[in-house]
């Protein structure tokens, strides 16, 4: 089975001050993550071009991303020089999320034509070509359906070569199968909100899974696969730091179903019992965090971290929770369980 190292990301984009969101990005970078990322909606936070660009300065080693980038909101060339000087200026630290837009509020608020899927589809794999070419090429004519260039210069040019990495995302066979022709990080998506992320079963994700694999031929092996953990809840454990007290379950805590693709939830042991028994689960080497909902199991669970612990009427209710990828105070039986939970339950079995 082919496997890469599991990478764990945090998204986020909201704050109160430049201060809160430096202050956000170089903890992420403390406690591990390996990415930082913002979404493009208009309801939701800050620009993401800009926000990142201040993440990218106030850290070192944190690599940047957009997850996602709506191709319907700037025209692909002009993000194509965003981007390119954003992956320059951050010493190649990007990763290049790009979408076809699904929400229809970002639409109407903007007055702009929602179009059918595949209309958005189509526009969006024109703008990859002609994002592509413009990162590659010096000049670059084009004549698309949706986009025009007239000798357009590829100025400048991302650090990264030939590109940054692409992801793209999908819940529907025909975006997953553009991602795979196209994506160097594939997000496996489902529309599970709330309640609904712990419906997802094992079928589901083998089938999308496979609507990948069947696309992107012999591309497969080199792709690597990302889903979104909308509840994680450290709801017990049976080990605890000095000083740190047990905890029980809270009337707040995620659901309970351990096993589910959207969903971490219950003690640290737990967990990593259940993903040793998952070699064969369809599930990614990206770990892509979002957990604003259940700080209050967090704040006093074991996996807490003390530069967190804030009052809550300085915590804003978007604001995230972040817990160490790896727990700094695992024994080395625990650190040789929690290798099993990185290259097991989420490396894709790829026989």
């Amino acid at each position: 089975m082919h496997s890469r190292p599991f990478r764990f990301g945090v998204a986020t984009g909201s704050a109160r001050s430049r201060a809160e969101w430096v202050s956000r990005a170089r903890r992420a970078e403390f406690l591990g993550y390996a990415t930082l990322v913002v979404a493009d909606h208009l309801s939701t936070g800050l620009a993401p071009l800009s926000a990142l660009a201040i993440a990218a300065e106030a850290t070192t080693s944190l690599r940047i991303g957009s997850l996602v980038f709506c191709n319907d909101f700037r025209h692909p060339a002009l993000l194509a020089r965003e981007v390119a000087t954003l992956d320059l200026l951050s010493d190649g630290r990007f990763e290049f999320g790009l979408g076809a837009g699904y929400l229809p509020d970002d639409y109407t608020q903007l007055g702009s034509a929602f179009d059918a899927p595949g209309t958005r589809i189509s526009r969006l794999e024109e703008a990859i070509q002609l994002i592509g070419r413009l990162w590659t090429e010096e000049s670059v004519p084009f004549a698309g359906t949706y986009y025009t260039l007239k000798e357009m210069q590829g100025k400048p040019k991302p650090l990264q070569r030939p590109y940054p990495p692409l992801y793209i995302g999908g819940t529907a066979k025909c975006m997953l199968s553009l991602a795979a022709r196209y994506a160097d990080i594939v997000g496996i998506g489902f529309a599970a909100w709330g309640e609904q992320a712990s419906s997802v079963t094992p079928e589901a994700i083998a089938q999308k899974v496979a609507w990948v694999r069947e696309a992107a031929g012999q591309r497969f092996e080199q792709l690597e696969l990302s889903f979104t953990v909308f509840h994680l809840a450290i709801t017990e454990s049976t080990r605890h730091r000095e000083g740190e007290r047990s905890v029980s379950p809270s009337p707040n805590a995620a659901p309970s179903a351990q096993s589910a693709f959207h969903v971490l939830s219950g003690s640290r042991e737990q967990m990593l019992s259940n993903s040793s028994r998952g070699e064969n689960n369809t599930v990614s080497p990206t770990f892509r965090c979002l957990m604003p909902r259940w700080r209050r199991s967090l704040r006093s669970s074991p996996g807490w971290q003390g530069d967190n612990r804030r009052e809550d009427s300085r915590r804003s209710s978007s604001d995230p929770i972040f817990l160490r990828p790896h727990e700094r105070w695992m024994t080395s039986a625990e650190e040789r369980k929690e290798q099993a939970f990185c290259t097991q339950q989420y490396v894709v079995s790829r026989a």
